[in-house]
């Protein structure tokens, strides 16, 4: 009878383990030490009569490390606003053994920083067999008196503290008497929103090798080399013989004399591919492991050319976007924030050409979701929301019109590249009290008062006004909420914002238009800017009778744009140049790359990572990948048509100098591989299409009258533009297209 007491028959639950727990009754229990404590282990001994497809549903607030039977399990739960917490759930067969076990988790709570919201703390966890399970309660025990010591919250992450000293043993392994400990005590599961299963996979962890040969003795300070730039956390085992303070990463550890293993929890990023080891006494270091704890993409995209600047530069770009991708799009290590616009500009598209998801998910649309359903967990009571989210952090960024008009413009890209009119629906709400508040904005002139677009290039940042850019931003996305007011079926607001959008689109072309100038003032009290160009040109918001003045404005003045706006801006630049469909264009593109990400691309650049600006600050961050989407979208030449539906893919090559490019995009409808040769007299070239999908393929034509082959047969192309256009179905291709 003693051992039933450690087991629930899932009959009186009607529970097993092939599907997920009653979310509700995991919510019921959640449990905490009895002290109050922030940082809490929690511990659990039982026995099982065999392992069988044993699955464990866990949550924490904050922050949890989980061990089984002394051996590392998985840190989580994926970031979370307390209004919509997510539990994690994975197979533990692997870690248990028929008779006795034990759990014991880590717990971090009370954390607020830029990856998560200052709460009240909590644990639960359900261990769940084929005809029993365990679950969080008072027979669990706890300790926040271990050597596990307050973290101490930083935006970036955790700084963890852990004394070893006087220690009575490791608490997270097996052997541990935990038989002083209290026992845990159930809390009030009213404090979290219902418990939701994880929305996007469970992180990757792969170890990532370092140039240390081991041992290895360090008196003080020990310098790691790695082949790049990762983020990463750590498990060392080492020798001391006696008192020290070592620190590694965000942890500090404090050791008596003798042996110790500890691991790092959470991860940290590294600088000119190197971390450093500091120890206030000599230390000799038997073993040091490093894990990369990213998303679990597979990189499948492919990019070849002439050019091995490009080449590089694309690959640098891939792998930024990696090692900034964990249980959100992030900026950078040194923030791990959600915010809307790096990944509605540049994270997102860039995934939906290049990475595949778990699950072989193509054009994985699963962060973006979270990202939008994170930021609409934000909405204050004006229906604003705010440009980061989960986090506590209410400054001059808390708030930023633009990035809230990107949510709606990423909501309506996740539609379209996904048709979930289920999600769409689920947002509605937020996106319709955030419409109201931007339409509450609008003054005598028509017009939309608020912050111009806030980003650090623009000459009127941070200013409240009736800016040319931020209403060029709310035009689009007053559009954008109109098209996905038709997909819920709210007619009502569909046509209330597509009306608006025409009543600020007369507005802006009056108001602003600056006539002797023939450009548009970037506000009602400031002269033309290339960002009161730029933008409105992108967000589609110009009449067609100016819109060539505004272009031919814009491209003449392209080198001295290109030199003022930073790396975020130089997305809409070089859609723009694309856009204009020319191949001196093309080859303009490409000259602004090579002459404005130097400071990325050069091959001292040893950390293989992009920067945020383009002097090279902040050396780790997602902005300076804007250029790697074109490569695959503009330079392959694979984009997908719109509708989804339509199962069309536009394939057309824009090479600019370049002989040759290859490589393979990334779409919803499958992989798209190309391969071009661009040479005098004529254009080769191979395709693979997926089986039951299309393409209309776009051919560089060397001359007005041409000739094409395909797969050894003559076949009839139109003409348009500088192009002949075929169309074709999935299969194999190779021809060329050759002057007459």
């Amino acid at each position: 009878m003693k051992a039933r007491t450690l087991i629930i028959l899932l009959g009186l639950l009607s529970l097993n383990s092939s599907a997920q727990p009653n979310a509700s009754l995991l919510q019921r229990s959640m449990i905490w030490s009895p002290g109050g404590e922030n940082t809490v282990v929690f511990r659990k001994t039982f026995t099982i009569p065999k392992v069988d497809k044993i699955t464990a549903f866990i949550f924490a607030d904050s922050y949890y490390a989980l061990y089984v039977n002394g051996n590392y399990v998985l840190s989580g739960p994926s970031r979370f606003d307390p209004k919509r917490p997510e539990y994690d759930t994975l197979s533990v067969n692997s870690y248990l053994q028929q008779g006795q076990n034990t759990i014991a988790v880590l717990v971090y709570g009370g954390i607020s920083n830029g990856m998560r919201m200052k709460h009240a703390p909590g644990f639960a966890m359900m261990l769940a067999g084929a005809d029993y399970h365990i679950i969080s309660d008072s027979t669990w025990k706890c300790s926040g008196n271990t050597r596990f010591k307050a973290a101490v919250a930083k935006w970036q992450g955790l700084d963890e503290n852990i004394n070893a000293t006087n220690s009575t043993g490791d608490c997270l392994g097996i052997h541990f008497d935990d038989s002083t400990w209290q026992n845990a005590v159930n809390i009030n599961e009213n404090l979290w929103g219902p418990f939701f299963p994880r929305s996007i996979p469970l992180l990757a962890e792969k170890e990532v090798k370092c140039e240390l040969k081991l041992p290895v003795h360090v008196d003080s300070l020990l310098t790691i080399h790695f082949d790049r730039n990762y983020l990463l956390t750590a498990e060392l085992n080492f020798e001391t013989i006696e008192k020290t303070e070592l620190r590694i990463g965000n942890t500090t550890y404090i050791a008596d004399p003798g042996f110790h293993s500890f691991r790092t929890f959470d991860s940290f990023g590294l600088i000119d591919a190197s971390c450093t080891l500091e120890t206030s006494a000599p230390i000799t270091i038997q073993n040091v492991r490093f894990f990369n704890r990213i998303y679990p993409f597979e990189r499948r995209g492919r990019f070849f050319c002439s050019d091995p600047v490009l080449n590089r530069l694309w690959e640098m770009s891939l792998h930024t976007l990696e090692q900034v991708t964990e249980d959100g799009y992030q900026d950078c290590p040194w923030e791990r924030a959600e915010w809307m616009g790096d990944a509605a500009v540049i994270e997102y598209p860039l995934t939906r050409v290049a990475l595949v998801g778990e699950g072989n998910r193509l054009g994985d649309p699963r962060l973006i979701r979270k990202m939008i359903r994170d930021i609409s967990l934000s909405a204050d009571s004006s229906g604003r929301l705010k440009a980061h989210h989960p986090s506590d952090r209410f400054d001059i960024h808390a708030y930023i019109e633009d990035y809230s008009c990107l949510w709606v413009q990423s909501l309506r890209d996740y539609y379209e590249f996904t048709e979930d009119t289920v999600f769409v629906n689920e947002m509605w709400p937020a996106l319709t009290d955030l419409m109201k508040w931007f339409l509450e904005q609008r003054t005598e002139s028509g017009l939309i008062r608020a912050r111009e677009f806030v980003i650090f290039d623009n000459p009127l940042k941070y200013l409240t006004c009736e800016g040319a850019a931020l209403n060029a931003f709310v035009f689009k996305a007053l559009n954008d909420a109109s098209f996905l007011a038709e997909i819920v079926g709210d007619n009502t607001n569909a046509a209330l914002y597509k009306k608006s959008a025409k009543a600020l689109q007369s507005a802006f072309n009056t108001v602003l238009w600056n006539d002797s100038l023939k450009l548009y003032n970037a506000s009602t009290t400031h002269e033309p800017t290339f960002h009161s160009a730029l933008i409105p040109l992108d967000r589609g918001i110009i009449e067609s009778d100016k819109r060539p003045f505004v272009m031919n404005w814009l491209l003449d003045s392209i080198d001295q744009a290109s030199q003022s706006m930073m790396t975020y801006t130089h997305f809409w630049l070089f859609e723009f140049l694309y856009a204009q469909d020319r191949p001196e264009w093309d080859t303009k593109v490409l000259d602004l790359i090579k002459a404005r990400y130097y400071n990325f691309y050069r091959t001292d650049n040893i950390g293989f990572t992009v920067a945020e600006s383009f002097s090279g600050d902040r050396p780790f961050h997602n902005f300076g990948s804007a250029a790697a989407y074109f490569m695959s979208a503009n330079i392959l030449g694979v984009q997908v048509n719109l509708p989804l539906s339509s199962n069309l893919v536009i394939i057309k090559p824009q090479l600019g100098y370049l002989s040759q490019a290859a490589g393979t995009v990334v779409t919803e409808h499958g992989l798209m591989h190309v391969d071009w040769k661009k040479k005098t007299d004529s254009f080769e070239f191979s395709i693979v299409i997926p089986d039951g999908k299309k393409a209309i393929v776009y051919l560089p034509a060397p001359s007005e009258k041409v000739y094409c082959e395909i797969n050894e047969k003559a076949v009839h192309c139109t003409r348009e533009n500088r192009y002949a256009v075929v169309e074709l179905s999935g299969g194999r291709y190779k021809g060329s297209v050759r002057q007459k």
